[in-house]
């Protein structure tokens, strides 16, 4: 995931067939692939881009507050000497991104940071469900081009830090001192992330496309400040 489509940008399946050089029955099935993921949305025959709605947001995010921690209990009891190495290797790559101010890598890391926890927890299902909620927030934080001009604020030592206490708790394997340690840092994530994208909201309801720059730089400083 780039974030280089905007929420409610239209996708034409000739264009993405010559683009691309496929055909349009392999375009069609990759744009029903990405509906069926929450990333776009279809009217009549026309695909767009997924807009997140505040209460959308909260929803997924109130799931992901619920089930992760539960994925995270199961990975610390069934603790694997492969899923440190694993983390291991992500953190020293996020770190790095985070010294270098990659926008994009810092959170293709994140996310791959949980995926990874994910993957050697046993329940299947629960990994379908976390990969399908973790995407359509992921993609919709990029979607946004407020999320780059927030980067430069961001207090990315207390997200680095986060990462680092949630392999801690980990390896104590103790399931349930992991569940509720990882609860806390979604709940402060959720947090930072509604801030990052309220004015958004707000201003759909004034009837404005986007907020003016000035303004989500002056908010994201003291949502940083706040954080």
């Amino acid at each position: 995931m780039k974030g280089l489509l905007r929420p409610g940008e239209k996708l034409q399946q000739r264009t993405l067939a010559l683009q691309f050089k496929l055909s349009h029955s392999a375009v069609r099935e990759v744009l029903l692939e990405l509906e069926n993921r929450g990333l776009l949305t279809k009217k009549k025959s026309t695909y767009a881009v997924a807009h997140l709605s505040e209460d959308e947001f909260n929803d997924l995010n109130m799931m992901r507050n619920l089930l992760e921690p539960v994925a995270c209990r199961l990975a610390a009891q069934h603790w694997r000497m492969e899923l440190g190495l694993e983390l291991e290797d992500c953190l020293d790559r996020m770190g790095e991104a985070f010294r270098e101010r990659d926008f994009l890598k810092s959170w293709d890391c994140d996310r791959e940071f949980h995926r990874i926890i994910w993957k050697y927890q046993p329940n299947r299902i629960l990994e379908a469900h976390l990969e399908k909620i973790s995407t359509q927030l992921f993609a919709f934080y990029l979607s946004q081009s407020v999320a780059a001009s927030y980067y430069p604020h961001a207090p990315v030592d207390k997200i680095f830090q986060e990462h680092q206490l949630v392999l801690e708790v980990l390896r104590t394997r103790d399931g349930e001192r992991a569940e509720r340690v990882v609860r806390r840092v979604l709940e402060r994530s959720s947090r930072r992330g509604f801030r990052l994208l309220h004015p958004i909201w707000r201003a759909e309801r004034k009837g404005l496309v986007q907020p003016l720059a000035r303004t989500l730089a002056a908010e994201h400083e003291t949502s940083r400040v706040r954080a």
